[in-house]
């Protein structure tokens, strides 16, 4: 399906491939770092997400910038990352940089990077934006 090493980076809640996602992208306590070499899983490590206590309470709405975040993955060699949901501006900043971003299911990482490497996992860009970005981040 991939014909190049994939780097596939998760938002979890634990650090263990039986975790499930976390529901929040930026919030994660957790990121899932697999290494995908000709559809096999070579390598799962997990990082903390040195991001997430930024958050406090009521830091919602003016969500600072994610360059902390995406330092972690870009040098971790993070070519893709799988989510449930995640902010607009976190996606417009992962497309920038390259990174390809995936819709993930609400199950583990092991189910996600099953599907992921099998192609049923969708693809999601600007255009289809609303599948990942839900509707509480409108307010200003």
């Amino acid at each position: 399906m991939f014909f190049m090493d994939l780097v596939v980076a998760m938002p979890v809640l634990r650090a263990d491939a039986n975790s499930k996602l976390s529901p929040h992208f930026g919030r994660a306590p957790y990121f899932s770092i697999a290494r995908i070499k000709n559809g096999e899983v070579v390598e799962i490590k997990f990082v903390r997400n040195t991001h997430a206590g930024m958050h406090g309470h009521h830091a919602h709405g003016h969500h600072g910038d994610h360059s902390d975040l995406f330092t972690n993955l870009i040098e971790n060699k993070v070519n893709a990352v799988v989510a449930v949901h995640m902010g607009y501006r976190a996606l417009a900043d992962l497309l920038r940089i390259g990174i390809k971003v995936y819709l993930g299911v609400m199950g583990t990482v092991k189910e996600n990077l099953e599907k992921l490497i099998k192609g049923e996992l969708k693809e999601v860009d600007m255009e289809s934006s609303h599948l990942l970005v839900n509707h509480e981040h409108h307010h200003h």
